[in-house]
């Protein structure tokens, strides 16, 4: 298949991605890095690569609107399980 709207999870499947995938590199020596820009232009491809060479974790917060979730998102995507107290 010439083009899948899927997103990539292997390198070898970016295409014209190398400058981006290099300034992550950079980036990685701080302790967190967002990716943001329009839709479809391959920002989940890039990062899910890039995570899967770097034992990162990949966490999608589309959706999430308060902090709460977004603390949810990241726990349950790094393998914690959070109880919620009221």
């Amino acid at each position: 298949m010439l083009f899948d709207l899927h997103p990539k999870e292997s390198r070898k499947d970016l295409f014209g991605r190398d400058d981006e995938y290099k300034e992550l590199e950079r980036l990685l020596k701080s302790e967190w890095v967002v990716v943001l820009g329009r839709r479809m232009v391959g920002k989940s491809s890039l990062v899910k690569t890039f995570i899967k060479e770097h034992d990162g974790i990949y966490v999608n917060l589309s959706g999430k609107r308060e902090f709460k979730d977004f603390i949810l998102s990241i726990a349950s995507q790094s393998g914690y399980y959070l109880k919620e107290i009221s």
